[in-house]
């Protein structure tokens, strides 16, 4: 293997299936709490909505 190609590799902190990290969980993660934060402080609900907030 050369070395450019043995570079490219970067593996940080642990992985789910040999590619998926902790940053692709916590993309999912903020994919689902944005909106829906939105969507309870519009409906006026802001216990749910700090909740969201903290999860997050």
């Amino acid at each position: 293997m050369t070395t450019y190609l043995w570079l490219a590799y970067a593996h940080v902190g642990p992985q789910i299936f040999n590619h998926f990290g902790f940053i692709h969980l916590f993309s999912v993660l903020v994919i689902y709490l944005v909106p829906m934060a939105y969507l309870y402080a519009r409906r006026g609900d802001i216990k749910s909505h700090a909740s969201s907030m903290v999860g997050m």
